[in-house]
C-alpha cells in the first residue's frame, strides 16, 4: 500500500489543464480538484493503514510527566486567524490553552 501511495502522489500528468481565452491564447492551470483527490486518495490510506496496524502506522501518544509523575502543565497554543478582523472574526488574535 506504500508503493501505492507514492506512485499517487508523484503522479502529476493531469494536474494541470489548458485554458482558453476570449481572445484565443492559451495558458495551463492547476485543476486542483484533482490534486485535492490525489491528497484524498492518500490520506485514505495512510487512515486505512493506520487501523489495520495500530502500533506500526498509528498516531503515537506521548504522556509527559515530571519526575515525580506529575503531568507537565499544559503550553499556550496562540491561535492566528487569516480572516479579516474588521469581519466581525471572533477568533482573531484569540490566545488558548491547549485542550479549550
Amino acid at each position: 500500500m506504500a508503493a501505492e501511495m507514492l506512485e499517487i502522489a508523484d503522479e502529476t500528468e493531469n494536474d494541470t489543464v489548458l485554458v482558453t481565452n476570449k481572445d484565443g491564447s492559451t495558458y495551463e492551470r492547476t485543476d486542483h480538484a484533482r490534486v485535492s483527490r490525489a491528497a484524498l486518495r492518500v490520506d485514505t490510506r495512510k487512515w486505512l493503514m493506520a487501523r489495520m496496524s495500530p502500533r506500526k502506522y498509528g498516531d503515537r501518544v506521548a504522556h509527559e510527566h515530571d519526575r515525580n509523575g506529575n503531568p507537565l502543565p499544559r503550553a499556550l497554543i496562540v491561535v492566528r486567524s487569516t480572516a479579516d478582523p474588521s469581519a466581525g472574526s471572533k477568533a482573531a488574535g484569540r490566545e488558548q490553552h491547549e485542550g479549550d
